[in-house]
């Protein structure tokens, strides 16, 4: 295999790769997949690597970590899960990367005018990481875009006393179409409310 001028050399590994035993060398030719862009050899390798080695979390991880490179949000998850049965992570870690994974999936729904999905995968972070403002956000744009203002309003006032933010008061106001600027501050008079002790809510006023 030639490589070009300059380009890291792990040819030698990678034309030996059934034969590579050591978990470092397969690491090493995946982190430079993913440096050099080469996203379709990452997946390759690290679907061989964690099939050789399928109790090795270092396998895992790795196969994870190209699967959230290329925004495969299902597969992503289905190796979080073997993380999880292998206790290759904290709890915590995993609630809080799983409850990642999910809004990137919403947010990815929404995008393409799947809102009903979209808030359902939101609906499944919250329960992970509840009052999680980037999930928020995606699960109050997703009911808006179904044409439930109402709910998506509702929504942010529950969130608030616990996630005040300013990208939520923003939305928040946005939901209010049409009305006057005085309808306007009422209503961000009546979201400060239900944090009236909160910076977020000080400042949104």
């Amino acid at each position: 295999v030639k490589t070009h001028v300059g380009e890291p050399v792990v040819a030698d590994i990678a034309n030996n790769m059934m034969e590579a035993t050591s978990p470092y060398a397969w690491k090493q030719i995946i982190e430079q997949h993913l440096k050099d862009n080469r996203t379709a050899e990452a997946l390759q390798t690290a679907t061989n690597f964690s099939d050789k080695h399928p109790q090795l979390p270092m396998a895992k991880k790795l196969l994870f970590d190209v699967q959230v490179r290329l925004r495969n949000w299902d597969k992503a998850l289905q190796v979080l899960e073997l993380l999880r049965l292998h206790h290759a992570m904290p709890r915590k870690d995993w609630r809080d990367a799983k409850a990642a994974l999910l809004t990137e999936r919403a947010r990815d729904a929404l995008e393409h005018n799947h809102a009903a999905q979209a808030f359902e995968s939101a609906l499944q972070a919250e329960r992970l990481r509840p009052h999680w403002v980037p999930n928020i956000l995606v699960a109050a744009r997703s009911l808006a875009k179904q044409d439930k203002a109402k709910e998506a309003a509702s929504l942010i006032e529950r969130a608030w006393p616990n996630c005040a933010h300013e990208q939520l008061g923003d939305l928040y106001l946005s939901l209010r179409t049409g009305r006057s600027d005085l309808q306007k501050a009422q209503a961000a008079e009546k979201l400060a409310k239900h944090a009236p002790t909160n910076p977020a809510s000080r400042l949104f006023v």
